[in-house]
């Protein structure tokens, strides 16, 4: 009597399971550094929409653009020259908002692209302290400088993004 012997054309058990088992180790490893990146991401992405703001607010000191609420008075002995610019940056709300100076009063102005006054830092990033950044109109100057803003995810492990503005008036 003759013995056929079969090839088998598939995969045995353990060689789908050794497979099954490096497919997961790497999706898992690979959704890590995604969500890694992203939070990194989203920290980043922050820190540099404050960047843009404050850089706003010093291209309008220089250009000297006056909001047109701070042109026009009822009152003819109210001054309404535009002395500074400031950002304003609130722990306590998480979030910022641009103003224009104007003979003593403060007038909000809404942050480019936006009809929004104040900039809500999405929740878990948090920034660090209270700040209030000026930029005078007549000298050009920064105060208070140099300053640290710092942006903290609120994620385990902690991602930190710094805002720094020199003496100088460089912001980075």
């Amino acid at each position: 009597m003759k013995l056929i012997k079969r090839k088998s054309a598939g995969f045995t058990l353990i060689e789908l399971i050794v497979a099954f088992t490096i497919i997961s180790i790497l999706s898992v490893i690979s959704f890590a550094a995604y969500v890694s990146f992203s939070r990194n991401q989203a920290v980043g992405n922050e820190a540099n929409q404050l960047v843009s703001v404050l850089n706003l607010a010093k291209s309008k000191v220089q250009s000297q653009v006056k909001p047109s609420s701070c042109t026009t008075s009822l009152d003819p002995l109210v001054n309404r020259t535009l002395t500074e610019y400031r950002v304003v940056i609130e722990q306590a709300n998480n979030q910022y908002k641009l103003v224009a100076v104007c003979g003593g009063s403060l007038i909000n102005i809404p942050i480019e692209g936006s009809s929004s006054i104040y900039h809500k830092i999405p929740s878990p990033i948090t920034v660090d302290a209270n700040y209030t950044i000026s930029f005078n109109v007549l000298s050009g100057v920064v105060s208070p400088t140099p300053t640290t803003i710092t942006l903290n995810g609120g994620w385990v492990p902690s991602i930190v993004k710094t805002v720094t503005i020199n003496s100088d008036g460089t912001i980075q």
